[in-house]
């Protein structure tokens, strides 16, 4: 998962990007972004698909997020978009730790 400054979340799938600025799914052009939340606790995290052109969102995966330390993120997020976890769960399929490499 890349998180770059301008917004912008990118996933590497079987060594191939999905997300970011644009991306093609289907034949269609997309973009996906995400939103957080720091002033409220747990502290959210959204990623936003939407079309490419700025016209429509098509979907919002809904998560929480905390810092461990300088290189380690925890989120736990509803990938198919229903309801935001609540709380943290070392055992919950849908939470990942992430570690910075550069």
């Amino acid at each position: 998962m890349t998180f770059d400054k301008k917004g912008y979340v990118t996933f590497l799938i079987d060594d191939k990007p999905v997300g970011g600025k644009k991306f093609s799914s289907e034949g269609v052009d997309l973009t996906m972004h995400y939103a957080y939340n720091e002033e409220v606790e747990p502290h959210t995290l959204d990623f936003v698909i939407a079309y490419a052109d700025g016209s429509m969102e098509l979907t919002r995966m809904l998560g929480i997020y905390k810092f461990v330390n300088e290189k380690t993120l925890i989120i736990n997020m509803d990938f198919k978009g229903r309801a935001r976890p609540q709380a943290f769960d070392d055992d919950d399929k849908n939470q990942v730790v992430l570690t910075r490499i550069k």
